[in-house]
Order: structure tokens, then sequence, then C-alpha cells
């Protein structure tokens, strides 16, 4: 079931352009891979909590939701475990590499 038939599906922000407005490219890199590691890891939250906290109580459901999704935002801005930043440093290699298309086989220096 998709994300946005499941009854306890939260939208993104729907001010999600203007936080991104006021950033520069590397804050902007820095703050789309900390909501991607949030996600992810708010996912895999519900994923290993599913078996021992399922339940048909729709209140109790929505309050878990919002629970992973704030725990995962937190460890995320904390440092996360890593993912954010491999994202980040990919971004950032990949936007470098398009500005000078002579370093695209070359990976931190290294041919």
């Amino acid at each position: 079931m998709s994300d946005t038939n499941n009854i306890n599906y939260i939208p993104p922000s729907t001010n999600f352009t203007s936080e991104f407005s006021n950033l520069n490219n590397k804050e902007k890199i820095k703050k789309a891979s900390e909501q991607f590691e949030a996600f992810f890891l708010e996912e895999i939250m519900k994923d290993a909590t599913k078996s021992f906290a399922s339940s048909s109580d729709f209140q109790e459901n929505t309050y878990y939701d919002m629970f992973y999704q704030d725990i995962a935002k937190v460890l995320s801005e904390a440092g996360g475990v890593g993912f954010g930043k491999f994202i980040e440093k990919a971004v950032e290699q990949e936007l470098q590499n398009q500005k000078n298309p002579d370093n695209t086989n070359k990976i931190n220096g290294k041919a």
C-alpha cells in the first residue's frame, strides 16, 4: 500500500519551498540530506516495531507515526547514522563534476 493510501500518512511540509528559499546551495544540500535520512530512519523504525506495535486503533497509530517522525528528525539532525552525510558528499561531488567535467572520473582528488 502506498503512503498516500495509508490513513496514517502525514504529507511533507507545505512550506517546503519557503523552508529552502533563503539557504545557499551547500545548506540546501545539507538540509535535504538530513530530511532524507530522517525519512529513511523513520521507515526503519516503523518496520522494526511493526511486529509488536501493530494496532487497528487510529489514534494510537497516528501517535506512533508522529513519534517516529520526531525521533527520526532529531536523530538525523544530531548526525544520524551517516547516510545523510554520504548523500550530501555524493551530491556535492556530482555538482562539482558538472561544473568541471574533466574531473568526472576522480573521487576525492584521486584518479
